[in-house]
């Protein structure tokens, strides 16, 4: 049930660029969903409610009898399937197996054992507040052999015909408008599936702009991710570029989900948290892991003037402010980032407070590790090639500093201060699409040329 939740997702108007991802099911996916859901089906049916039977003939005592108190005892599903059918949708077919009791003069127990095959076409529509809802848009119910069977009482055929009768117009009646409740039910979900909530003040909202692609094998859809950041929607950089999943590979593992994810879904992802402020940082002068570089001393080895200025050693701070944008690409099968942040280096003296010294223009490069914890896709960054570096302003006078004699103080500045900064950011996660009590296991991540793309399995907890 969940896993066709997972497919129909949110259904917004998107009116900023598109920041796009594939999501491929298999039918061997749905199927292990309807499998693992056997249980809420067999739920919902068992608690059918039958009118009681009036007017049962029966000569034997000369008058007419009632069968009250029916109820459903047991439910068996035997077998449950699921058919795409292209063009048209998802098609689930089941059969059922009830064993119902009632009672006749409070003494006479009556067993009837119900067979039936119900074939529903499922379809998804949205609710006035855009929210996707599940639909029943046809269903069939095939009534098999009904066994009636009357302990402690003898009744002639024709009421034991009219019993038959009657359980036949109650359940009739009453297993599709069950099974499409089912899918009402499941409604509830869809919203924990669309919003993730980051933070207070940082949300991701998936929308499925168009209707799944339907083949015989797999549902295909595109989804948008549209981000939030202060109840606003964040506006991306314009020029988004068509992606699309190509095929499946013959030789490629066998997984239940693919998920595709294009450039600009990355691209997405840096926006988001650069909109938010979360990639400039305070170093401050305390910082445990650079006891050593923020002293004027220590950074005066470096740039001489620093020295000649502050005679006595001073403690330093930096402020790496990212103004603009990162840039995101693919290169040589991996995820790169670039970052232009500046940096500033600050003297903090006990009379005048802090004191600009340097501000440099950073150029850092950064390689991205994609794996998956859960549901969420994790980021890692390390660095690719050194940082490259020039000088924006001084305020110490003219500073004959090159990038060659400050790369190793900036270097490892970075390395121990703003890559953990920036590691710590990301270690959040960017959820998936997923819902309560379903987990994506197995997963493989794979860089291509211009996409990364995660194959799992799915797995209901």
């Amino acid at each position: 049930m969940k896993l066709f939740l997972l497919l129909l997702l949110c259904v917004l108007p998107l009116n900023t660029t598109a920041c796009k991802t594939v999501l491929r099911v298999k039918k061997k996916a749905m199927e292990h969903a309807c499998q693992s859901h056997r249980s809420n089906f067999e739920g919902h049916i068992r608690k059918m409610s039958f009118a009681d039977l009036q007017g049962i003939p029966n000569f034997l005592f000369g008058k007419v009898l009632s069968l009250t108190g029916i109820q459903i005892f047991d439910v068996k599903l035997p077998n449950m399937k699921v058919n795409l059918v292209p063009g048209a949708g998802v098609q689930m077919s089941l059969e059922t197996s009830l064993h119902i009791k009632g009672t006749i003069l409070l003494f006479a127990n009556v067993e009837v054992n119900v067979g039936s095959g119900i074939t529903a076409d499922v379809s998804v529509t949205k609710t006035s507040s855009g929210f996707p809802l599940l639909k029943v848009s046809a269903c069939k119910c095939a009534m098999g052999q009904i066994q009636v069977n009357v302990l402690g009482l003898s009744l002639i055929p024709s009421a034991i015909s009219v019993i038959r009768n009657h359980i036949h117009t109650m359940v009739s009646k009453q297993l599709c408008l069950t099974v499409s409740n089912v899918f009402v039910d499941a409604n509830m979900n869809l919203e924990l599936m669309c919003a993730k909530h980051f933070s207070k003040n940082f949300e991701l909202q998936y929308n499925v702009p168009t209707p799944p692609v339907v083949t015989n094998e797999y549902v295909e859809m595109d989804m948008y991710a549209q981000y939030k950041v202060e109840e606003k929607v964040l506006e991306l950089p314009t020029g988004a570029q068509g992606f699309t999943l190509p095929p499946p590979d013959a030789s490629a593992r066998d997984s239940m989900v693919t998920m595709g994810m294009s450039k600009d879904f990355f691209i997405s992802i840096f926006t988001a948290l650069h909109t938010s402020g979360k990639f400039s940082l305070d170093i401050p002068t305390t910082t445990s892991s650079l006891i050593n570089e923020l002293k004027t001393s220590y950074l005066g080895s470096y740039i001489p003037e620093i020295s000649r200025k502050y005679r006595e050693s001073l403690a330093v701070g930096i402020k790496i402010s990212l103004s603009q944008t990162p840039l995101v690409t693919f290169q040589s099968n991996q995820l790169i980032i670039q970052l232009t942040p500046s940096l500033e280096l600050y003297a903090v003296s006990p009379k005048s407070g802090k004191e600009h010294m340097l501000t440099f223009s950073v150029g850092a490069t950064l390689s991205a590790k994609l794996d998956m914890n859960a549901d969420k896709l994790k980021i890692s960054v390390s660095m690719q090639k050194e940082l490259s570096l020039s000088l924006a302003s001084s305020s110490i006078g003219q500073c004959g500093c090159s990038s060659s004699s400050v790369s190793g103080y900036m270097q490892t500045v970075f390395e121990k201060a703003y890559l953990i900064h920036i590691n710590e950011v990301l270690s959040v996660g960017v959820s998936l699409p997923t819902l309560p009590n379903m987990n994506l296991i197995q997963p493989v991540i794979e860089v291509k040329k211009d996409y990364a793309v995660m194959s799992c399995d799915v797995q209901y907890t």
